[in-house]
């Protein structure tokens, strides 16, 4: 034979990509290619997403060369799996841990692009966007203390000046209680961003991704229904996603309204007419310009408020669900009593964890947002001249602060009682086995005798949090909030 061609065998492999086919002819003799074409698709039988998409090639005649046929699978990326376990995981990933992750990108405490294959661009920007934050939070703290604004009180702080012909003058001033008006809130809003910053993006913490895997694959098929079901899981978490965008629109047309109020107050007409007392801005394009600007960082202020709540109030939530479904797959006897006592013991070092880490930062916010919301309660004394705008935005800041400061503490509380369920099932299985009655007896005791002495507890402020501690809590604020109003501290009038 004068040509090789009739020695070599060729197989020619065809590839589904979107509308095109791609047709490799190589050697199976020596390994190199000997022709590549592209054409056109062929037909291809397909009654679902999950089944394969084949291509047949066809035998060349005359050339000597065999083809044989060669099946590639196609599965969509958007197809759900069918195995229970990886549909779970699947479901935990799409439907609920991506947008949390994505939500914890806002203030840079997870890198802005997730780096898959390596590029330099894609390491700068993750690189730089930290800075860019930080640099956007210092200069709101600055612009803030320059026009004298107080989140937790948008009304004007004036000093009373003498004028050298002996009279007096009333101007706009932020030195009267400047260390406890932003000085202090800003040092700690600071150390609670600087501190989650280095919990997620140094230490790289995992523990709300592991809580999320473990309560989604023990937890009921999505198609089920009830209180422990993977549908019932999801939608409570992406709520928690929803109620901190939520207050961070209301946080913004509160201080929205604030700002427009000042506008009004200072006798000017237009939005951006403010006072900035030391820049000494006379350009209204300027004034304008800082005040859209310090509404912005606000809301770069109030995503690490939201953050931080946001995920202490989810890994709360899987904790509860965690313990609830232990606590039904032994009623159910689809979980033995060991296995149980391990799982105990897992889930309480997850709230061990919680207390040791995260719960160090929402403690340091609980501090500022518990002082923000007292100090916007007393900012209504002897106020009765501000403007609709103002009083509307004093109004919505004081609910703001204080939906911020109950939260963590009702969420802390309802996980106390989750744990306190605990106690309850050890005495119920040991006095009315059900399922048990063939169960050995040393079994029971070791039961009982575990679930009397486990008591894990939500921690705030290093205290265990229960719900008798929060009504002693309130009993006590209303008391002391009833004295001050009698003796005319905090009114005047109808007290």
């Amino acid at each position: 034979m004068s040509s090789t061609s009739d020695d070599e065998k060729a197989d020619e492999s065809q590839l589904s990509l979107s509308n095109v086919h791609f047709t490799v002819a190589y050697s199976s003799r020596t390994g190199s290619t000997v022709s590549a074409e592209m054409k056109q698709p062929l037909l291809a039988s397909t009654t679902s997403n999950s089944q394969l998409s084949t291509s047949y090639a066809r035998e060349r005649s005359g050339s000597g060369d065999d083809y044989v046929t060669v099946e590639i699978p196609r599965v969509p990326s958007y197809s759900v799996p069918d195995n229970a376990t990886t549909a779970a995981l699947y479901m935990c990933k799409e439907k609920v841990l991506k947008p949390y992750m994505q939500f914890l990108k806002l203030p840079a405490w997870k890198p802005l692009i997730t780096i898959i294959y390596p590029a330099l661009w894609k390491r700068v920007v993750n690189a730089v966007y930290p800075f860019l934050v930080i640099l956007v939070i210092f200069l709101g703290y600055i612009v803030q203390y320059s026009a004298c604004y107080s989140r937790s009180n948008p009304r004007y702080s004036y000093q009373k000046v003498e004028n050298g012909d002996g009279g007096s003058s009333y101007v706009v001033s932020c030195y009267e209680h400047s260390v406890s008006s932003y000085a202090i809130p800003d040092i700690l809003h600071i150390g609670v961003y600087a501190y989650c910053f280095y919990l997620f993006r140094w230490a790289k913490t995992e523990q709300l991704q592991i809580l999320m895997e473990k309560t989604f694959l023990q937890c009921k098929s999505a198609k089920q229904k009830g209180y422990l079901s993977q549908g019932k899981l999801t939608a409570s978490l992406r709520w928690f996603l929803w109620i901190g965008i939520m207050w961070i629109a209301f946080s913004f047309i509160a201080q929205t309204l604030g700002v427009a109020g000042r506008a009004i107050e200072h006798n000017r007409t237009t939005f951006g007419n403010i006072e900035f007392t030391w820049m000494h801005l006379n350009s209204t394009g300027g004034q304008y310009a800082l005040a859209t600007f310090m509404l912005v960082a606000f809301v770069a202020l109030d995503v690490v408020y939201v953050a931080v709540v946001v995920n202490y109030m989810t890994q709360c939530n899987l904790l509860i669900f965690l313990i609830r479904g232990i606590a039904e797959r032994v009623r159910e006897k689809t979980l033995n009593l060991q296995q149980a006592i391990k799982e105990y013991r897992d889930t309480g070092g997850f709230i061990q964890q919680l207390n040791a880490e995260l719960g160090i930062a929402v403690s340091i916010l609980e501090f500022l947002v518990g002082w923000l919301t007292v100090s916007g309660c007393l900012s209504f004394r002897n106020n009765t001249t501000s403007s609709g705008p103002i009083t509307a935005s004093a109004v919505m800041t004081v609910i703001q602060w204080t939906a911020m400061a109950l939260l963590p503490f009702i969420y802390a509380a309802r996980l106390s009682n989750a744990c306190g369920t605990i106690k309850k099932l050890g005495l119920e299985i040991r006095t009315r086995p059900f399922g048990y009655q063939d169960a050995a007896q040393a079994d029971l005791d070791s039961f009982l005798l575990f679930t009397s002495s486990f008591a894990p507890r939500a921690k705030l402020f290093r205290i265990p949090i229960s719900a008798a501690y929060l009504w002693g809590a309130l009993v006590i604020f209303c008391f002391i909030l009833f004295l001050l109003a009698q003796q005319g501290v905090i009114s005047s009038g109808v007290f």
